[in-house]
């Protein structure tokens, strides 16, 4: 599993999840359950909005002409984890913090200009890459819980 850069730094070093959220067992069960949905396979990627069903339009991703909706990486967490936000938003208004995220676009608070909305839309990442930063950041958060409780 290789987590890609973004000028030169490894995202793992950044804080993506605000770790007090992680006493909640709920949260962390979400965002393993969101991981393994991006890496499924199950879900077409699209961007702009969190789900783009067929035959809309999205400002950022254009057309859908497919049969089946396309999914911002924020969008396959609201639908995996039922966060019952609306889909044709592009952000998780006010339900962000059910994931454990600082704030509704997922951004990296220590590395400004980053997040995941950005890696999604501008960036293209896959949500593979995507899933492997969030498992990075997941594990240095576990590792740390099990650090301070020893």
């Amino acid at each position: 599993m290789e987590t890609k850069t973004l000028d030169n730094q490894k995202i793992v070093d950044f804080s993506l999840f605000n770790h007090n959220k992680f006493d909640d067992k709920k949260v962390r069960d979400r965002v393993r359950k969101w991981i393994k949905a991006l890496k499924s396979g199950k879900f077409t990627q699209g961007s702009g909005r969190l789900e783009i069903l067929p035959g809309e339009y999205s400002r950022i991703g254009g057309d859908n002409d497919s049969n089946e909706s396309h999914y911002c990486c924020l969008g396959v967490a609201n639908k995996v984890c039922k966060l019952r936000q609306r889909p044709n938003q592009g952000t998780l208004s006010h339900s962000w913090e059910l994931l454990g995220l600082y704030n509704s676009c997922g951004d990296c608070i220590d590395m400004m200009n980053y997040a995941l909305t950005d890696l999604n839309d501008r960036y293209d990442w896959s949500f593979d890459d995507i899933a492997n930063l969030l498992q990075d950041q997941y594990n240095v958060i576990m590792k740390e819980r099990r650090r301070i409780i020893k």
